[in-house]
């Protein structure tokens, strides 16, 4: 008779170890560096949204100012929407501010400590709102305007030396021409219509300012990080050590916070069920039920189980 290979007879115990050592992984990944996870996701959602956001809904205005107050918008206004969000998404942010109006004095962080934790805070979340400032500016493709090129486009767009309003006909006091103009300052026409010297110059600048955010930007967050762990008490094993005994204890605590919860539970039922054969037992006569005696043993064992993990 032919003997089955131990390593290959179940193949569905092989698939689902496999699966579980793959999300133990994924797992452990994500609770070490889920805030750099987090940062990749925002980055990479943040370039494909400026895109997609850019070749959708922006056009740069015939006017001025409007087009000051639209490319200081979509500038501006994405950065400070993803630097709420990295706000919002970041843990340590929660820890700070839950319950501090009525911490008592001892468990209240000190004006340091609290420095401290909203710095890291906010230099973990503005990682988004640098990447958009950064594609914002490097971004200068034709046909299209760039942010910065719609910007500032009415340096080159005087109204007395501009070409495209020398001979236009569209002139005088009227409202219209005057809000698109900024008061007869401005050629609305040369506004969304440079030409391509004033174009390459203003996106030229554009790209420099781009590049100097980033390198600015790393290198602010590299000193940042050698500050803090300069001034940090321990060394890199014993900080190691330090968080590893920390995420011990706080799974540890989890784990019976878990089991109280189940605990409590099992007792509402028991109560519900023993006041239930009570009203029964003041009208008739019954024997004892086989359903709550295994309930009872069910709790009593949770029980006796939470006190061995304590």
């Amino acid at each position: 008779m032919a003997t089955s290979n131990p390593i290959i007879a179940n193949p569905v115990a092989i698939t689902t170890a496999t699966i579980t050592a793959a999300g133990s992984v994924f797992t452990n990944l994500f609770a070490n560096n889920g805030v750099t996870l987090i940062n990749v996701a925002l980055i990479v959602a943040t370039i494909g949204g400026q895109s997609i956001l850019k070749k959708l809904s922006f056009n740069c205005p015939c006017a001025y100012p409007l087009n000051v107050y639209q490319s200081m918008m979509f500038l501006l206004g994405p950065s400070l929407a993803l630097l709420v969000i990295g706000f919002m998404v970041n843990s340590t942010t929660w820890r700070i501010v839950y319950g501090c109006c009525y911490r008592h004095r001892d468990t209240r962080h000190s004006l340091k400590t609290a420095c401290v934790y909203w710095i890291e805070v906010f230099v973990q979340s503005s990682v988004a709102p640098a990447a958009w400032l950064f594609v914002a500016f490097l971004d200068g493709s034709p046909p299209q305007f760039s942010y910065y090129t719609c910007l500032f486009a009415a340096q080159f767009c005087h109204l007395e030396t501009s070409p495209q309003c020398l001979n236009s006909t569209w002139k005088g006091d009227t409202s219209a021409w005057k809000s698109m103009s900024g008061d007869g300052m401005y050629c609305p026409q040369c506004i969304c219509g440079l030409f391509d010297r004033d174009k390459v110059y203003l996106e030229s600048t554009s790209n420099i300012i781009a590049w100097g955010l980033l390198i600015c930007y790393g290198t602010a967050a590299f000193l940042c990080i050698c500050c803090v762990r300069m001034c940090d008490r321990y060394t890199m094993i014993q900080r190691k050590y330090v968080e590893t005994y920390k995420n011990e204890e706080s799974n540890r605590f989890e784990n019976v916070a878990r089991l109280l919860n189940v605990c409590r539970k099992m007792t509402e039922t028991l109560i519900k069920d023993t006041s239930t054969q009570l009203r029964l037992q003041t009208t008739m006569p019954v024997l004892s039920s086989p359903i709550s005696i295994g309930q009872r043993k069910i709790g009593i064992g949770l029980v006796a189980s939470l006190f061995e993990t304590f």
